[in-house]
């Protein structure tokens, strides 16, 4: 009985090998391509962000990838994450190690957009552009702002003192911070402006060279004894009266429509050198009007120079 069912065992087991009952290696699936969850990225440095590579076919037997850039210095790659490093372009492509296919990105990281402003009490600002702009209020608090057609924003401290208040990570076409006792301005970091308002504070000094889509400028009131707008051709209306300017040249914005200089410094030499700068354009259906009146050479310039190029001169 022993032997018959020691047989029986046996014979089982030969079957059970020859019927596969040992296993059988599965179908190898090959990789036919991979492609990214995008294929472009605007950044700032320090920004980063997730690329998901997918391998095709999704049941792809080997699905191990490499991660590569092509300019390590301005965006990194660590398994899929993209970490923005300085400005310029890198180029993060995926290789599956079967088959060498590939998929790319282009990074593109680009300067931060940025307005610093410096205040020395309570402000109310407004803005007006496109992103989630990052407000730090430079007493230890911040806050991310969403801009959009119009907005303001305001913050109130609990002591008098200097601050100095960071705008950044969105773009701003338009900053109004009037009435605000602010100290000092910067917007050269922020080449997207086109409106700037900020008069009635007290400012000695502003930036205007790397906003060249300024349009509208209203910096009256304040304490400038300079003013360069060479860079600011775009610019159809300025106010910067009641500051201290003695010298104001106009020679590049040829598509100004109405400038308001009145109450600064400006002597009759001055003015008729400002006069001379005007650019002669006529611009059917607009009028060009200049304000010089409270200025010291008001009464002895000559204003027909400014009226033989079609402006009105008050």
């Amino acid at each position: 009985m022993k032997k018959v069912f020691f047989r029986t065992a046996i014979l089982c087991l030969i079957a059970g090998f020859t019927l596969g009952g040992c296993g059988k290696d599965e179908e190898k699936v090959s990789v036919t391509g991979v492609t990214l969850s995008q294929t472009s990225a605007n950044l700032f440095p320090n920004d980063n962000f997730k690329l998901i590579a997918v391998v095709s076919p999704g049941n792809a037997t080997n699905q191990k990838l490499l991660w590569t850039s092509s300019n390590p210095t301005v965006a990194s790659v660590s398994d899929g994450t993209v970490t923005a490093l300085t400005v310029g372009e890198a180029v993060i492509t995926v290789t599956t190690e079967e088959g060498g296919t590939t998929a790319s990105c282009t990074v593109t990281v680009k300067k931060m957009p940025e307005i610093k402003i410096t205040v020395v009490n309570n402000c109310l600002i407004g803005l007006v552009g496109s992103g989630m702009a990052s407000i730090d209020w430079g007493d230890g608090s911040s806050q991310t702002y969403e801009l959009s057609t119009y907005g303001t924003v305001s913050h109130d401290y609990s002591t008098v003192g200097s601050r100095t208040i960071t705008i950044s990570r969105a773009n701003i076409t338009s900053f109004s911070c009037n009435h605000q006792d602010i100290t000092s301005l910067d917007v050269s970091k922020n080449p997207a402006l086109t409106h700037l308002s900020c008069f009635l504070n007290q400012l000695t000094s502003l930036d205007l060279s790397n906003n060249p889509a300024l349009t509208y400028l209203d910096c009256g009131n304040n304490q400038l004894t300079s003013l360069d707008l060479s860079n600011n051709p775009a610019l159809t209306e300025i106010q910067c009266s009641y500051n201290q300017l003695t010298a104001l040249d106009l020679s590049n914005n040829t598509e100004l429509l109405t400038i308001r200089c009145a109450g600064n410094q400006l002597s009759a030499a001055a003015l008729n050198l400002l006069f001379l700068s005007l650019h002669d354009t006529t611009i059917e259906g607009e009028e060009k009007n200049i304000y010089v009146y409270s200025n010291p050479g008001r009464n002895d310039c000559d204003m027909s120079i400014s009226r033989a190029k079609g402006w009105h001169a008050w």
